[in-house]
């Protein structure tokens, strides 16, 4: 069984987490919408931003770690 070891998201899709997160603050202030899709854009807003600001993204991390036991599994067994 190989170490598991913590998985960074790139550069790329760092800038493009970034610019996801802003697009969707952006339209929650511009468009004209009703409190609970404000409330909505910006609780999502949150995610991009946050994974693009420490370069780890925990459900990518999570789809790492299936990926390389199942690979690891088929593999050895």
């Amino acid at each position: 069984m190989s170490t598991i070891s913590l998985y960074t998201i790139s550069i790329i899709s760092r800038i493009a987490r970034t610019v996801f997160g802003f697009m969707l603050l952006i339209s929650a202030y511009l468009l004209p919408i009703t409190v609970e899709w404000f409330a909505s854009l910006n609780l999502m807003a949150t995610y991009p931003l946050l994974t693009a600001l420490v370069a780890w993204d925990p459900i990518h991390t999570a789809f790492e770690v299936l990926r390389q036991r199942f690979i690891d599994y088929h593999i050895f067994h």
